[in-house]
């Protein structure tokens, strides 16, 4: 303690009393506050791979936000409510150690210079109405009331490895360090109790270095060719031996193949540009098998009638793609496919997208995050106008577009997933989370999947549901079916319907017409690739008025506008196709 200190409390008439001596526990109160705020501080370190100088601002914003958060034991208040008499505002709260961008005022730049800087957010302000914010670049400390956050990606990477050249005589690995210094005076306000804390510095012993030739760890090969990063533009790939070899073969290729003729320009003729396409190609387990290079041409600038006429690409669909594995349980051996991974027996396959989904959480910082068991709350109802409009929507359509993907092989979160991609034009904070939810639940989950038996019998059926008036913002309702064929699903979908029903009757009908064109073209693969099926397919429905519309061909005044879709239902039912 300070003569300021002492000189404060005789002033004013108070009794010092302190500790014995490594007996902590006489002041447990401060002792057990303190060790809360340093498990926050570390928390948000570790969460966005901040530097540990920053310790000082997280313990610094973590103070500032507990005294706003209601635990007052009894009341249910915060400590800024107890003391002030009112509830704090906590609408300007921001996650510690996100990207921000601060705006430059026009008095500090020029016409050329970028009207925003990149930051990393580290707390509030306590004298000025405003977010507090660090310049990577040059170290300094800001505070702005013009600020954009960004709130999932972190300002500083996790360490990585990266595979360099085969003609390296020993694998480096190259870990990127951020070297942020910590500002020479920082303050913590009154209201936070932890005190400076010299850090220590461990002194390390040079040591001589040996000269004996060392082998790496074989479990470091099987991390590099997990992380190497993938290029994405030709200057990148000329400084990696892999992807100049990759090039060369790819020319080797194409001169072999005759791909090209050498002419002579034609007048008034613009040739069409190429760009080289990286990607990396990996196993089942998520190892890389190769690296893939390609030279494509810009087709985009190309004239219709001038330069090609009427062209077609045949491509799956990916419930194709679940069909032909189903049937492959019958037929033989199959392997990596499309990015599904696929493990298999001789009894069963079982397809689904671990690496994939692991990737996923790592891209959008999750991992360590809690699990969820449910892919979205119970009842929940969103809204379009209701919620804080996101800043910067790129993240959470980036999050959507990652989870359709992940509906290949996880049929149980398309419900989820088609419901927050209904709000990718305007999207708002409770959207956001929504997405997010989501992801939790995939990480509880990542060993999941699809498993195909080998069965007697090849059999076909289907099963509807709808959720009537379901979307509060339009009142649709939501139509879902899904066809398993003897072991597990190979069609599925979840959709909002077109129109607007007037009953649940309707809306059970609609989604029937919709399984019967899936099930009449499913049909039809499977008798194009492996056996006729010969027996009328059961689809079945929860709504008894629904499927007794289907086959009455009285007339009903109630469902008299939706009489072209019942005469499908009827017309296939007849026929005993369903």
């Amino acid at each position: 303690m300070s003569d300021d200190f002492f000189k404060y409390c005789d002033d004013n008439s108070i009794l010092r009393q302190m500790t014995c001596p490594d007996t902590p526990q006489q002041s447990g109160v401060a002792k057990r506050k303190l060790g809360y705020l340093s498990s926050v501080c570390l928390s948000w370190l570790h969460d966005k791979n901040l530097p540990r100088e920053l310790w000082a601002e997280a313990i610094q914003c973590a103070c500032h936000v507990i005294n706003r958060l209601p635990h007052w034991p009894g009341t249910q208040k915060s400590p800024f409510e107890i003391l002030y008499s009112e509830k704090p505002n906590v609408n300007y709260f921001r996650v510690f150690g996100s990207i921000c961008y601060v705006h430059v005022p026009k008095s500090n730049r020029t016409k050329l210079d970028p009207k925003a800087r990149k930051c990393v957010f580290v707390g509030y302000d306590s004298y000025r109405k405003g977010w507090r914010c660090m310049d990577p670049a040059t170290k300094k400390f800001t505070t702005s009331k013009d600020v954009v956050f960004d709130e999932v990606s972190s300002p500083f990477s996790a360490p990585k490895f990266i595979a360099l050249g085969d003609d390296q005589d020993n694998l480096e690995l190259l870990f990127p360090e951020a070297n942020v210094q910590a500002p020479s005076n920082v303050e913590v306000e009154n209201e936070s109790p932890a005190q400076n804390i010299a850090r220590r510095e461990d002194e390390q012993q040079a040591v001589r270095r040996s000269t004996r030739e060392t082998k790496q760890p074989d479990y470091l090969k099987d991390y590099v060719s997990i992380n190497c990063r993938r290029t994405t533009s030709y200057e990148e790939a000329m400084g990696c031996t892999n992807w100049e070899r990759t090039m060369q073969e790819e020319i080797d290729a194409l001169d072999k193949n005759e791909t090209w003729e050498l002419v002579s320009k034609p007048e008034k003729c613009e040739p069409v540009i190429c760009k080289w396409v990286f990607r990396l190609k990996k196993n089942s387990d998520g190892t890389i098998d190769r690296f893939k290079a390609r030279l494509v041409s810009h087709g985009f600038s190309q004239n219709y009638g001038l330069d090609y006429e009427e062209t077609f690409s045949l491509v799956a669909k990916m419930v194709t793609v679940r069909s032909i594995i189903s049937l492959a349980t019958f037929k033989g051996e199959i392997g990596c496919f499309l990015g599904l991974e696929i493990e298999k027996s001789d009894q069963w396959y079982f397809v689904s997208q671990r690496a994939y989904a692991k990737s996923l959480l790592e891209r959008f910082s999750m991992r360590e995050l809690k699990e969820k068991a449910t892919p979205m709350e119970p009842n929940l109802k969103l809204k379009k106008d209701k919620g804080k409009p996101l800043k910067d929507a790129r993240k959470f359509r980036q999050i959507v577009g990652s989870l359709i993907y992940q509906t290949i092989t996880r049929p149980e979160i398309s419900y989820s997933v088609s419901v927050v991609s209904q709000f990718m034009q305007n999207p708002r904070t409770p959207h956001l989370e929504a997405g997010r939810r989501i992801l939790h639940n995939v990480k509880g989950i990542l060993d999941y999947g699809l498993l195909y038996k080998r069965c007697d019998n090849f059999l076909l059926s289907g099963f509807t549901d709808a959720d009537w008036a379901g979307d509060t913002n339009d009142c649709h309702s939501t139509s879902g079916y899904c066809f398993n064929t003897s072991s597990a699903a190979v069609s599925w979908c979840s959709k909002k319907q077109d129109i607007v029903v007037l009953s649940i009757t309707e809306a059970e009908y609609v989604v029937a017409t919709m399984a019967t064109q899936e099930c009449v073209w499913l049909k039809r693969l499977i008798g194009d690739m492996f056996c006729e099926v010969d027996y009328a397919v059961q689809i079945k429905c929860d709504n008894e008025s629904a499927t007794k519309l289907a086959s009455n061909l009285n007339f009903h005044v109630r469902t008299k506008h939706i009489e072209v879709p019942k005469l499908i239902g009827i017309r296939f039912a007849q026929n005993t196709e369903l």
